[in-house]
């Protein structure tokens, strides 16, 4: 019951993390691309001061560019967590010890930090 909590207090952390993500990297690749003309500097400022709170086509992209940032960079952490454990290559390596399985702590953590996103 006390894993429950890992996701509730690590919440706001990953939604910072994700507005400066979209700070950081996305309004800088909209630019190079030609999305926005708009200065770099005054996109990213706007942004961090309350730009990603409005219902905007740019939120959108953003936000979009976040979930496409995560989920790459968790597939690719997931796969080499796993990569290690034999439960991976051997499915039937996942039910030794049930219904008492041991679950290591890498995988562990994959787990919470995935529940956090949502």
């Amino acid at each position: 019951s006390g894993d429950l909590l890992y996701p509730i207090i690590f919440t706001p952390a990953m939604i910072c993390f994700r507005v400066l993500i979209e700070a950081v990297m996305a309004i800088p690749i909209g630019y190079f691309v030609g999305y926005d003309k708009e200065e770099i500097k005054s996109q990213i400022m706007a942004h961090l001061h309350g730009g990603f709170v409005f219902d905007t086509q740019r939120k959108r992209i953003l936000e979009c560019f976040s979930r496409f940032f995560y989920h790459s960079s968790m597939f690719i952490y997931d796969f080499r967590v796993l990569a290690i454990h034999p439960c991976l290559w051997d499915v039937s390596a996942c039910w030794t010890g049930y219904p008492f399985q041991v679950v290591d702590d890498d995988i562990w953590f994959v787990v919470r930090y995935g529940m956090k996103f949502y």
